[in-house]
């Protein structure tokens, strides 16, 4: 019988490819950060305090204004498709009944109007599309629709290395549709002597003055998802 997260994620092993599955569950290079973070939240210990009245307690919290019912959320994840025919929209139902906060991703195969407009628990990933002219084009349409903050990954400006998927020579199915955004941003043209990373790749990567021109023109609230170092969040 399936009773806890681990049992889900052992049995969906047996109902996808192997490819697939690899993709799911890897991450970045050989996966040190994977492991970290395993053992990081292992070491997290709950230390409970006895005797007091909890009668009116509640699991209800509210961030950056909202109000929400529990504080678990949906992560995003693209490319859902590979993993139910419906993609996101059968992911959306889930938190849904569940009342849990869905961040879509950009890379999501269904588009971003496919969801309840009047559902509030729905805030939106962007990955920053190389300008600041079509990222905005995109923080738009899920601000008319009713998203109710804006989630900037700040990380990853173009698809990182990662063993796993490489040894499995996974590739997106053909054809698969993604309304928002193509799965590679094109990057500029080098000239001779250019260095493909500093006067490529990172010509589209966002910088601050972008973020502080992407929250002057919105009124959602924008969480910056990849901050890492310390210096940086004090910013």
């Amino acid at each position: 019988h399936l009773q806890t997260l681990l049992d889900y994620e052992a049995e969906a092993q047996f109902f996808l490819p192997e490819v697939t599955w690899h993709y799911l569950q890897g991450g970045a290079m050989s996966e040190s950060s994977i492991s970290d973070n395993r053992l990081s939240f292992d070491k997290i210990k709950l230390v409970p305090r006895l005797l007091n009245d909890l009668t009116h307690g509640s699991t209800a919290c509210q961030i950056l204004g909202q109000n929400f019912p529990h504080p678990i959320f949906l992560a995003p994840i693209g490319h859902q498709q590979l993993f139910h025919p419906q993609g996101e929209l059968a992911t959306g139902l889930a938190a849904e009944v569940l009342e849990s906060n869905m961040i879509l991703s950009t890379f999501t195969n269904t588009n971003l109007h496919d969801f309840k407009k009047e559902n509030p628990y729905k805030w939106f990933q962007l990955y920053w599309q190389g300008e600041r002219e079509k990222s905005l084009t995109l923080l738009k349409q899920a601000e008319a629709h009713h998203y109710k903050a804006i989630v900037i990954t700040v990380d990853s400006p173009h698809k990182g290395i990662r063993d796993r998927e490489n040894q499995v020579f996974f590739q997106l199915p053909e054809g698969m549709q993604h309304p928002h955004t193509p799965t590679h941003i094109p990057l500029p043209e080098l000239q001779e002597g250019d260095h493909p990373v500093f006067n490529g790749l990172m010509k589209i990567a966002p910088t601050w003055e972008d973020i502080a021109w992407m929250v002057q023109h919105t009124s959602l609230p924008v969480i910056l998802k990849g901050i890492v170092n310390p210096q940086d969040a004090r910013l």
